[in-house]
């Protein structure tokens, strides 16, 4: 709990200082949305991210390969 409330003040100081310096953000509408977003990635979008790279670890580790199948090219049609 106290690396998500050490990660979540940092952040939150990080937008308002770049509000303050650069103004990215036309309304406070979006800077809601921001702060809201740096409460959700923890906990949505890094175990997914996590997820991810435990997986392909392990198929590296274990010389699994990837099929991706046959991928001939097409080219362009050039149309008159």
């Amino acid at each position: 709990m106290f690396i998500y409330l050490v990660y979540t003040t940092l952040t939150i100081i990080a937008v308002f200082i770049d509000q303050f310096f650069f103004k990215h953000y036309a309304n406070m509408r979006q800077i809601l949305i921001l702060i809201g977003t740096i409460f959700l990635e923890p906990i949505l979008y890094h175990p997914i991210n996590t997820l991810s790279y435990l997986k392909g670890y392990t198929q590296f580790l274990f010389r699994r390969r990837q099929k991706w199948g046959a991928m001939p090219r097409k080219g362009f049609e050039i149309s008159s």
